[in-house]
């Protein structure tokens, strides 16, 4: 007994080691690891920076350039002119320029590049936004085949404990002469497709697990999850889905505003055909001294009307025009999907309830059946197929309440996904856990 003791006690200390995690936190450290999200949030920085380049075009615009040459001797070509005896050739010359030039006119690209620029910024939020709910509803139908596997392998070990015990009965039986050897070996052959099946089982376990792993990006770390329940939340007609997702869903808010940057697109291409108008300064002083003591200042105006540029404008305009109306069919193709999304979600949770409420009743009929047959059985007033019958279809019911019970929660959280309300929030608000 004492070695007993010793030989499992190191499992139950990893057992106690064992990190449990549920579903918030899985979405968690989706949320910090996964590098679908990062990429997104770099796009979402990016794109903030864009509005510091539409206010540089309204800046002004300062540069200098200095200059500094030595030469041992004068160039060859002074040799053949006559020159004062008292020159002398500058071995060291020193120059430096500073200009500045402010715009006053750039045909409103300023007010066309600012919006534009904001416009990016939202559309990078909103893909952001919509990197995190498919990544979120990846992590739910994750954990959820996790919490099925598991769930499998409690089924498959009892229907494998009830085939032992049918095999007990069954051999006593057969010694007593009361069933031929052939129910014995039938109750063999089923318990070993029992131990095949729970090996399958635990085989499934390990591979959702890995899968969990894998979208978490913690491949390293050991853990099991914790089972969850759904709580009910107000229920919406398939159209009122429909309008909130037209409302909600971040991807198709994004179509939208990208729509409206093809659009100012459109104006952007326009100025290029305006002149623009800056005022400019310029100072410059130049000699054989670091200091010297001669420096010019210019001040004026410019005014730059492009006249030909080898049709580039033109194509840019087309080109703007084209864009605009390729969103436009996006936008559209968009919208359709969408519904098409939302239907069916509607539908397949719809079918999911009503497959639930047969099975619950199935259940009941299956373990009260099963408990009927083997008492029966013991009794000599059932035969062995009756018991393998009846074991069969409780191992089949049950499996089918799983299945059924935990493709209910996943698709309750893919209409949250299909109307874009699918947020940690809602998540939260959603489920409990089980006890």
């Amino acid at each position: 007994m004492v070695f007993l003791i010793l030989a499992i006690q190191p499992e139950l200390c990893c057992a106690q080691r064992l990190r449990r995690l549920n579903l918030i936190e899985c979405l968690e450290i989706a949320i910090e690891k996964n590098p679908q999200i990062k990429s997104a949030e770099e796009r979402l920085v990016r794109s903030r920076l864009q509005i510091r380049e539409a206010y540089s075009s309204i800046y002004p615009k300062l540069s200098s350039d200095f200059k500094y040459t030595h030469q041992d001797e004068p160039p060859s070509y002074l040799s053949s002119f006559p020159l004062p005896a008292d020159f002398s050739f500058p071995e060291d010359n020193y120059s430096l320029t500073l200009s500045l030039q402010q715009p006053l006119f750039d045909q409103g690209k300023y007010r066309v590049l600012k919006p534009q620029a904001e416009l990016g910024i939202e559309i990078a939020r909103l893909g952001l936004e919509s990197a995190r709910q498919n990544i979120f509803l990846g992590v739910i139908s994750a954990y959820l085949q996790t919490l099925k596997a598991e769930e499998m392998l409690i089924i498959s070990r009892e229907s494998r404990d009830r085939l032992l015990e049918h095999l007990r009965v069954t051999k006593r039986r057969f010694e007593v002469g009361q069933v031929a050897k052939n129910d014995v070996l039938r109750a063999e052959m089923e318990l070993a497709n029992a131990e095949s099946d729970h090996i399958h089982a635990e085989k499934d376990i390990s591979l959702a697990y890995e899968s969990l792993q894998k979208i978490l990006f913690v491949e390293d770390e050991k853990f099991s999850v914790i089972p969850v329940k759904y709580i009910q939340q107000g229920e919406m007609t398939m159209e009122e889905m429909i309008a909130r997702a037209y409302q909600k869903r971040p991807d198709y808010i994004q179509a939208f505003k990208t729509k409206e940057v093809s659009r100012k697109g459109i104006s952007l291409a326009k100025t290029d055909f305006f002149p623009t108008v800056s005022l400019f300064g310029e100072y410059e002083w130049s000699g054989d001294e670091f200091f010297p003591e001669d420096d010019v200042l210019v001040v004026g105006g410019s005014i730059t009307l492009p006249i030909f540029e080898g049709g580039i404008r033109s194509v840019k305009l087309r080109r703007a025009h084209h864009d605009y109306t390729l969103s436009e069919y996006e936008e559209a193709e968009m919208k359709k999907q969408i519904r098409v999304e939302v239907i069916e979600a509607f539908l397949h949770l719809d079918d999911l309830l009503a497959t639930l409420r047969a099975i619950d009743k199935q259940i009941e009929h299956a373990e009260e059946n099963m408990r009927i047959v083997r008492l029966r059985y013991q009794e000599g007033e059932a035969t062995n197929l009756d018991v393998l019958d009846a074991n069969l279809l409780l191992v089949k019911a049950r499996t089918d309440f799983v299945n059924i019970n935990y493709d209910i929660i996943g698709a309750r959280f893919a209409i949250d996904k299909a109307i874009g309300e699918l947020s940690m929030e809602r998540i939260r608000n959603s489920l409990g856990e089980e006890d």
